[in-house]
C-alpha cells in the first residue's frame, strides 16, 4: 500500500517538476532503470540512501517524495498501524 503510494508521488515528482525520463532519473541517480519502473509501479524496497540520490537528481527535500505516505499512514487506525509493522518484521 505504502509502497505504491511512494511510487505514484516519485512519478508525478519526476514528470512534473524535472524533465528526465526513468531513464535518465536511473542514470543521473546511479540506479537501474528496473529499480526506476519497479519503483513507480510500487514495488521494491526503498533505503535511506536510494531516497536521498533521487531527492537529489530530483532536486526535491526527502519529504516530499515520502509525505504522500506519511498522510496515508496517519490515516489508519491504531489496530491498523500494530498489524503493518508486525508484518514488516
Amino acid at each position: 500500500m505504502f509502497v505504491k503510494i511512494f511510487g505514484r508521488n516519485l512519478c508525478k515528482i519526476r514528470k512534473l517538476k524535472t524533465q528526465h525520463t526513468q531513464k535518465s532519473l536511473a542514470f543521473k541517480s546511479n540506479l537501474s532503470h528496473r529499480m526506476i519502473q519497479a519503483m513507480e509501479e510500487g514495488f521494491g524496497g526503498l533505503s535511506f540512501r536510494t531516497l536521498f540520490k533521487l531527492a537529489e537528481v530530483l532536486e526535491v527535500t526527502p519529504d516530499k517524495l515520502i509525505m504522500p505516505v506519511w498522510h496515508e499512514y496517519q490515516k489508519l487506525s491504531q489496530k491498523e498501524k500494530e498489524a503493518f509493522f508486525t508484518r514488516q518484521k
